[in-house]
């Protein structure tokens, strides 16, 4: 069963590095770090059987830890390849200027 889930998301993966096409791909990239929690919560859960000392126990550390830098990397990705993206960062980034007194009364 979990297999068949890490498969599907490197599938995933896989498929949205090839099309490039980040948008259709952005449920996808919110699931990884999901994913990457619930290994966390096991690791937590089960750490004391899990040999530390075993290399192989390291390697799925580093899976786990690249499962939340691929989800970051595609969801800020997915977000500045949205159209208008860049002028809302570039609104964002303005300093704020103060607002003109309006006109003195006649």
């Amino acid at each position: 069963m979990i297999a068949a889930w890490l498969l599907a998301f490197g599938v995933l993966a896989g498929h949205s590095l090839v099309e490039n096409e980040w948008a259709r791909v952005r449920a996808g990239m919110v699931g990884y770090p999901f994913l990457g929690l619930m290994q966390v919560v096991m690791l937590v859960r089960f750490g004391d059987v899990i040999d530390f000392e075993d290399p192989s126990a390291w390697v799925y550390v580093g899976v786990v830890a690249s499962f939340f830098v691929l989800g970051a990397y595609g969801l800020v990705t997915e977000s500045r390849s949205r159209p208008g993206a860049a002028t809302k960062r570039a609104i964002a980034r303005r300093p704020a200027t103060s607002v003109p007194a309006p006109p003195p009364a006649p």
